[in-house]
């Protein structure tokens, strides 16, 4: 089911980009804010793994040609500045 702030960007006109490690769990959302599968869409991707995020990185560049608003969410605490943020404190 997709979240209140999805719904919200999607009905303002935002294009959507759900990422997740659960493919099925992100296409199920993606399919409920947009059957047709034009302004959302699901991408399985590995946080921990940068070779998997510049992948989906470049899927959503071709899907939809830019990247205006970056919602992380991944339900990892650690502490840091994103300037700071390593995939190494991503992996502890």
């Amino acid at each position: 089911m997709a979240r209140p702030s999805q719904r919200g960007f999607f009905r303002e006109g935002a294009r959507i980009a759900l990422w997740d490690i659960d493919l099925p769990s992100a296409q199920s959302v993606a399919s409920s804010l947009d059957p047709s599968g034009e302004k959302a869409i699901a991408v399985q991707v590995d946080i921990t793994c940068e070779s998997e995020i510049i992948a989906s990185v470049d899927k959503v560049m071709k899907k939809f040609k830019r990247i205006d608003l970056l919602v992380n969410n991944a339900g990892i605490s650690r502490h840091a500045r994103i300037e700071e943020m390593t995939l190494e404190l991503l992996k502890q």
